[in-house]
């Protein structure tokens, strides 16, 4: 499977009547595209976690976004991988439940997103779906392997050390 991943800096902007630019394309994968808006936020959620902002805590958060994104690619196209509507509908049930309940309750809801619940449910179901089919698709090929610490080590030393990624301090 050869899965098309391009980044696109400063070419596709989504442009308000005033020509002000709302969003821009980042990086598209097998046809999907990833919003600067999307990143924005997964960097967001980092900093709200007290991570410090830097543009390496952007790309790294783009790379995770476009790792998904490959990792959904190829689960749409293995057949073994199967969810029904129940599972989605259980998973965004609980989901929006627990982001109602830490909200204060419906009402609260409502005066905080703007939104009920409903509306919330039908807004993240494609993301959910798009999570449990990756979910779905590491367990389904992680299952049964057995990796040791010394193997793990050999694999490393096989490769230079200026060519490993440098790990976040934490």
């Amino acid at each position: 499977l050869a899965v098309l991943c391009t980044v696109l800096l400063g070419h596709n902007e989504g442009l308000a009547q005033d020509g002000e630019v709302l969003d821009q394309i980042v990086a598209s994968v097998d046809g999907k595209i990833i919003l600067k808006s999307d990143v924005d936020a997964m960097v967001a959620g980092a900093v709200q976690q007290g991570q410090p902002f830097s543009p390496e805590l952007w790309s790294l958060a783009l790379d995770q976004i476009v790792d998904q994104k490959v990792l959904l690619s190829h689960a749409e196209q293995d057949t073994n991988v199967v969810l029904t509507d129940e599972q989605i509908t259980g998973e965004v049930d609980q989901r929006v439940q627990q982001i109602t309940q830490r909200a204060g309750g419906e009402d609260r809801l409502i005066e905080i997103y703007g939104k009920g619940s409903d509306e919330i449910k039908t807004e993240i179901r494609s993301e959910v779906r798009d999570q449990l089919m990756v979910q779905s698709f590491q367990r389904m090929k992680l299952t049964g392997l057995k990796v040791t610490p010394t193997e793990v080590r050999q694999w490393f030393s096989k490769i230079p050390a200026d060519s490993l990624p440098e790990l976040p301090t934490i």
